[in-house]
Parts: structure tokens; C-alpha cells; sequence
């Protein structure tokens, strides 16, 4: 409760720095303390990842979590609520990283035909 006390400001961008910078320390104390493959370095990665997402692409959020993916797959198996709910996180940080065209938005006058990749 204390780490979100620090990082609420009050303006998002700046909530999102700080959570970075939060979830930063964490992760490193974990990789000093437990190693880069214990779980709960994994774990402290996707918050990493997460906070990391959440300031926009560029961030390599996605590098992140798929080496924590990968590691709580290895470590605990595809079936682990860790795992799964590291998955969910990819997903979702892929969709941050590269966004898909909101069509209904665009202004046009002729429909446009937008190739998926």
C-alpha cells in the first residue's frame, strides 16, 4: 500500500512513470536477492512489463514478458495461474505495442482497404 501512495499523483503520465520506476526496484532487488529465473523475479517482470506498457511503445514491454512468459512456462508449467495470467499480460501488451487501425474513425469519403498483418 505504501508503493501506491508514492506513485499516485494524481496525473496519469506521471503515475505510470512512477510505477516504472517502482516496479524497476523491485525487479532488481529480486534478480540480486533470487536469481533472474526465480518466480518471484518473473513475477516482479511482468509488473515490470506492465508498468513499462503502460508509458507506450518503445518501451520493450514486450520483450519483458515474453522472457517472463517463457521462464513461469519452463519453471511452473502452461497450466499455473502464474503462466496463464502472464499469457493474459502478453496479449495485452502486444495490443499496446501495435494497435489495431480503428476504422471507424477514420475520416474518408471512399472506404479504405487496410492490410492485416
Amino acid at each position: 500500500m505504501a508503493a501506491r501512495a508514492q506513485a499516485d499523483t494524481g496525473d496519469a503520465d506521471d503515475d505510470a512513470v512512477a510505477a516504472g520506476l517502482l516496479a524497476v526496484g523491485l525487479h532488481e532487488q529480486l534478480v540480486e536477492e533470487l536469481g533472474p529465473d526465480h518466480v518471484d523475479t518473473l513475477v516482479a517482470t511482468c509488473c515490470l512489463a506492465h508498468a513499462l506498457a503502460l508509458q507506450g511503445p518503445g518501451m520493450n514491454a514486450g520483450l519483458l514478458i515474453d522472457d517472463a512468459v517463457a521462464g513461469l512456462a519452463e519453471t511452473l508449467g502452461e497450466a499455473a495461474a502464474w503462466t496463464r495470467g502472464a499469457r493474459i499480460l502478453q496479449s495485452w501488451i502486444e495490443e499496446v505495442e501495435d494497435p489495431e487501425p480503428d476504422l471507424d474513425n477514420q475520416v474518408s469519403v471512399a472506404p479504405v482497404d487496410v492490410p492485416r498483418q
